[in-house]
């Protein structure tokens, strides 16, 4: 309208028309560039999330892609000094290369014969294969033993859990054989670490106690398998890992992701294993209501505004399209335990053993997990890649992870920092919800299209 009252006026005064032409075309040209700057910004700036075409057509996405477009214009403002704004990033291995876990095959009778591989990949695999079927001609049992250190605090689920589902993987290996598993964990006690056990037994993998002598009546197809992490694992030594630690820093949160799980058709089996018919489809229906779990934990690492944030999940605009399920503290049977993160879409949790349990989760679910100031450790995030989820970190906004964990490494300093309450405020998860149901939308969507 301007350009067209100028060209007016400018007949009207019946003025120099070099200098009419030149007043009407300067400001055209201008407003023509700030276009085509704001087109090129606009397509080669965005990030990948940015651009419209890549958000899925579901309600859910839609609204959630504008709600986050419109949360990066707000000011985050926590009034309650209780309360810590926390920043959720997605979860990118710190090495390239994951640490694959290095398997010894010994033949009980024959100690010298060991056959040393690594599984994790497919090439691992194919070269395990063939060294298998050139030095060990027959198999009938396998006995899988634990890695040094898993013994002594098998008590702990977290931590029996490395032992067993790494030689539940690597048992997948010998499916004609006579499997068995070695583990100190009494059968009649009846809680979490048992019953996985009991879930071993009913697929075909016998439970036998240490001191089971296999050599008694051992014959030359027999072998005793032992797994052990290659890098920053349980078979260094005490003085080994505090020497580690205090020449790198980054020990514990930057120490590289182990692959226990090495293939996702091992979750999968395992998952089949405790859940059964309770198993659900690979991709939920389109426009579902998404399940957010916000599961929370007693004592140590508890987030003490866990129960506003779901009262402002269940407020937030998007709301509608959740159904927000609290769990103040875990607990239960196994397969309990298990149908819960099953059953989830999006997961957010403080750091701590009940996330053992992401061994169960679908293809797809968002994990968003929360450390306290000063403590990180690279230790679930692997599984939840193992299970073809998405991993998530949260920690204080304008802190450093790197800075903080200065003095990790002192026993006393790490049970501190562990011990501590994370106050992570409502609006940082609100905040955060938008893209959690952003990447599990296209990340189903992708599913979909993909054939089983």
């Amino acid at each position: 309208l301007m350009v067209i009252c100028d060209c007016i006026k400018c007949r009207k005064r019946q003025s120099n028309s070099k200098v009419c032409v030149a007043g009407v075309l300067f400001p055209m040209l201008c407003f023509l560039m700030l276009g085509l700057y704001h087109a090129f910004i606009s397509m080669h700036c965005m990030t990948p999330m940015e651009k419209p075409q890549d958000i899925p057509g579901n309600r859910a996405a839609g609204d959630a892609y504008h709600e986050w477009k419109q949360t990066m214009l707000e000011e985050v403002v926590v009034e309650d000094a209780r309360e810590q704004h926390f920043v959720f990033t997605l979860y990118t291995p710190p090495s390239t290369n994951a640490v694959y876990l290095d398997i010894s095959v010994t033949s009980v009778l024959d100690t010298g014969n060991v056959i040393r591989s690594r599984i994790g990949s497919d090439a691992n695999d194919a070269e395990f294969t063939h060294k298998l079927s050139e030095r060990a001609p027959c198999i009938q049992r396998v006995f899988c033993g634990a890695a040094a250190g898993v013994r002594k605090s098998s008590e702990h689920l977290a931590h029996y859990a490395q032992h067993a589902f790494s030689c539940w993987a690597a048992l997948q290996r010998f499916p004609g054989a006579n499997r068995h598993m070695y583990s100190s964990i009494p059968m009649k006690k009846n809680n979490w670490n048992s019953q996985l056990n009991a879930a071993f037994e009913r697929s075909g993998i016998r439970i036998v106690p240490f001191e089971y002598d296999v050599a008694g009546n051992a014959t030359t197809c027999d072998w005793m398998l032992r797994i052990s992490k290659p890098v920053s694992g349980l078979l260094l030594t005490t003085a080994e890992k505090h020497a580690s630690m205090k020449e790198h820093m980054s020990y514990f949160f930057r120490k590289p992701p182990v692959k226990y799980f090495s293939r996702i058709s091992d979750v999968f089996a395992l998952q089949q294993s405790i859940l059964g018919h309770s198993l659900l489809q690979r991709v939920p229906a389109e426009n579902a209501t998404i399940v957010v779990l916000v599961l929370n934990r007693k004592g140590t690492r508890r987030m003490v505004h866990g129960e506003g944030i779901v009262r402002a999940l269940q407020k937030s605009r998007l709301g509608r399209h959740i159904e927000v399920v609290y769990v103040p503290n875990m607990q239960g049977s196994l397969q309990n335990q298990a149908h819960i993160m099953h059953t989830s879409d999006i997961i957010i949790s403080p750091h701590g053993a009940q996330l053992t349990n992401l061994a169960f989760i679908r293809p797809c679910t968002v994990v968003a997990e929360i450390f306290p100031r000063g403590y990180y450790m690279n230790f679930f995030q692997p599984y939840v890649l193992a299970a073809g989820g998405i991993s998530f970190e949260a920690y204080e906004e304008g802190r450093s992870v790197e800075s903080d964990s200065h003095g990790v490494h002192i026993l006393a300093e790490r049970l501190r920092r562990r011990g501590t309450s994370i106050l992570v405020s409502n609006v940082s998860v609100v905040r955060a919800l938008p893209r959690f149901i952003m990447e599990f939308s296209m990340c189903t969507r992708a599913l979909a299209s993909t054939p089983v």
